[in-house]
């Protein structure tokens, strides 16, 4: 299967994508390309969102299983949390990444951490409206981020002022 066909399997939102999402992580944490000519994002880019998408599934099974998590479940936030850790290793301005790190690290009793992820997210830049749209008519992958920054940025800000303000700070 191609890269191409793997990325579109794996966003299809059908039974194959975890499969499809873990072959794309294969192919490019061994140092395979995206091709560019077919419109797809980078390569750094494009494992960090693989392995985001793979670390959220790994976070829903760990949910199913209770919260608080018990034995099973907190194994799956184990596994979720070192997917969101590799996602943002490769891009490390992925914000949904950090975001959903934040969280874990929040309800796993890691309140430190959750706050350092908190405050990454909560100064990355945020494109103006008008400017995300000129992206969406130059690129498509771009634009998507720059909605991503948008919606996070201020949630980061409305955590960490949460988490700031119950401990007195």
């Amino acid at each position: 299967m191609s890269v191409v066909e793997l990325f579109l399997e794996a966003h299809s939102g059908e039974a194959g994508a975890a499969r499809a999402h873990g072959l794309l992580v294969d192919h490019l944490e061994r140092g395979g390309e995206a091709p560019e000519e077919e419109g797809l994002p980078p390569a750094p880019e494009l494992l960090s969102a693989s392995l985001n998408a793979l670390g959220e599934m790994a976070l829903d099974r760990a949910v199913a299983c209770g919260f608080p998590f018990d034995a099973r479940g907190l194994d799956e936030a184990r596994a979720a949390r070192g997917l969101f850790e590799r996602a943002v290793g490769a891009m490390p301005r992925n914000c949904e990444a950090a975001m959903s790190l934040a969280l874990l690290h929040r309800d796993t009793g890691e309140t430190e951490l959750a706050l350092q992820r908190w405050q990454a997210v909560a100064s990355m830049t945020v494109p103006q409206q008008a400017e995300g749209s000129e992206l969406e008519e130059e690129d498509e992958w771009a634009a998507m981020l720059a909605r991503s920054r948008r919606q996070c940025v201020p949630l980061a800000c409305i955590q960490l002022a949460i988490a700031l303000s119950s401990r007195g700070r």
